[in-house]
């Protein structure tokens, strides 16, 4: 599922990381991405591809995982 946002998020928000982040978090939780969410979305992304040699895609992926499995997404209130 991880991969399919991914795929949504690219295809809608174009290529800045900053938008693809944000846009991440409003489809999964319904709600805007906060500063720190950005900023923590940013500094994976970046650790991906610059440590680790991950394709933009593939890092972005990991992003959408990552929001996937937050609480607030996995419990509802």
């Amino acid at each position: 599922q991880a991969g399919k946002l991914a795929i949504r998020i690219a295809t809608e928000a174009g290529p800045d990381p900053r938008v693809q982040i944000a846009q991440a978090v409003r489809f999964a939780l319904n709600r805007p991405a906060t500063d720190e969410e950005i900023a923590e979305g940013l500094e994976l992304i970046n650790r991906l591809a610059n440590d680790h040699g991950q394709k933009p895609a593939d890092a972005l992926r990991y992003w959408c995982l990552t929001v996937l499995n937050l609480n607030e997404f996995v419990y509802l209130d």
